[in-house]
Protein backbone atom coordinates (compact mmCIF):
# COMPACT_ATOMS: atom_id res chain seq x y z
CA UNK A 1 0.00 0.00 0.00
CA UNK A 2 2.72 2.45 0.67
CA UNK A 3 3.97 1.55 -2.71
CA UNK A 4 0.64 2.88 -4.05
CA UNK A 5 0.42 5.99 -2.33
CA UNK A 6 4.33 6.91 -3.47
CA UNK A 7 3.50 5.84 -6.98
CA UNK A 8 0.71 8.64 -6.62
CA UNK A 9 2.57 11.15 -5.01
CA UNK A 10 5.29 11.06 -7.99
CA UNK A 11 2.38 11.68 -10.45
CA UNK A 12 1.35 14.27 -8.94
CA UNK A 13 4.65 15.70 -8.90
CA UNK A 14 5.18 15.23 -12.29
CA UNK A 15 2.06 16.81 -13.31
CA UNK A 16 2.69 19.99 -10.52
CA UNK A 17 6.16 20.01 -12.98
CA UNK A 18 4.26 19.64 -16.06
CA UNK A 19 1.35 22.68 -15.26
CA UNK A 20 4.94 25.25 -14.00
CA UNK A 21 6.07 24.44 -16.95
CA UNK A 22 3.25 25.27 -18.57
CA UNK A 23 2.77 28.22 -16.57
CA UNK A 24 5.92 29.44 -17.28
CA UNK A 25 5.39 29.41 -21.27
CA UNK A 26 1.96 31.02 -20.99
CA UNK A 27 4.09 33.84 -18.73
CA UNK A 28 6.87 34.15 -21.44
CA UNK A 29 4.11 34.71 -23.88
CA UNK A 30 2.37 37.10 -21.74
CA UNK A 31 5.59 39.17 -20.83
CA UNK A 32 6.03 38.77 -25.25
CA UNK A 33 2.81 40.20 -25.72
CA UNK A 34 3.10 43.14 -23.08
CA UNK A 35 5.22 45.50 -25.07
CA UNK A 36 3.29 45.43 -28.15
CA UNK A 37 -0.24 45.48 -26.46
CA UNK A 38 0.77 48.85 -24.85
CA UNK A 39 2.63 50.29 -27.68
CA UNK A 40 -0.84 49.18 -29.85
CA UNK A 41 -2.95 51.28 -27.14
CA UNK A 42 -0.46 54.41 -27.17
CA UNK A 43 -0.44 54.37 -31.43
CA UNK A 44 -4.40 53.69 -30.99
CA UNK A 45 -4.50 57.18 -28.41
CA UNK A 46 -2.27 59.24 -31.24
CA UNK A 47 -4.53 57.63 -33.96
CA UNK A 48 -7.99 59.37 -32.19
CA UNK A 49 -6.60 62.29 -30.95
CA UNK A 50 -5.48 63.29 -34.68
CA UNK A 51 -9.25 61.79 -35.66
CA UNK A 52 -10.50 64.36 -32.88
CA UNK A 53 -8.61 67.21 -34.08
CA UNK A 54 -9.29 66.58 -37.71
CA UNK A 55 -13.11 66.46 -36.69
CA UNK A 56 -12.95 69.76 -34.81
CA UNK A 57 -11.02 71.55 -37.95
CA UNK A 58 -14.22 70.57 -40.15
CA UNK A 59 -16.78 71.70 -37.34
CA UNK A 60 -14.81 75.21 -37.27
CA UNK A 61 -14.92 75.49 -41.11
CA UNK A 62 -18.29 74.66 -41.42
CA UNK A 63 -19.41 76.93 -39.17
CA UNK A 64 -17.37 79.85 -40.88
CA UNK A 65 -19.40 78.98 -43.66
CA UNK A 66 -22.90 78.53 -41.68
CA UNK A 67 -21.81 81.85 -40.04
CA UNK A 68 -21.42 83.36 -43.83
CA UNK A 69 -24.52 82.40 -44.98
CA UNK A 70 -26.36 83.17 -41.77
CA UNK A 71 -24.73 87.13 -42.40
CA UNK A 72 -26.11 86.79 -46.42
CA UNK A 73 -29.68 85.74 -45.45
CA UNK A 74 -30.03 88.40 -42.57
CA UNK A 75 -28.74 91.25 -45.14
CA UNK A 76 -31.51 90.14 -47.73
CA UNK A 77 -33.82 89.80 -44.82
CA UNK A 78 -33.05 93.61 -44.15
CA UNK A 79 -33.54 94.18 -47.41
CA UNK A 80 -36.59 92.89 -47.85
CA UNK A 81 -38.35 94.57 -44.75
CA UNK A 82 -36.57 98.10 -45.95
CA UNK A 83 -37.75 97.71 -49.65
CA UNK A 84 -41.39 97.00 -48.30
CA UNK A 85 -41.16 99.78 -45.75
CA UNK A 86 -40.36 101.71 -48.56
CA UNK A 87 -43.04 100.73 -50.99
CA UNK A 88 -45.58 101.02 -48.50
CA UNK A 89 -44.47 104.57 -47.57
CA UNK A 90 -44.69 105.47 -51.14
CA UNK A 91 -47.96 104.38 -51.63
CA UNK A 92 -49.24 106.19 -48.76
CA UNK A 93 -47.26 109.55 -49.97
CA UNK A 94 -49.01 108.73 -53.80
CA UNK A 95 -52.70 109.93 -53.94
Amino acid sequence: MPIETEDRMVRVERTCERIAERLGVIEHRLTAIEPRFASGIVSLGYELKSMLDSLRAECRAGDGRLQKQGTVHFYWLIAGVIGTVTVLLLLELVP
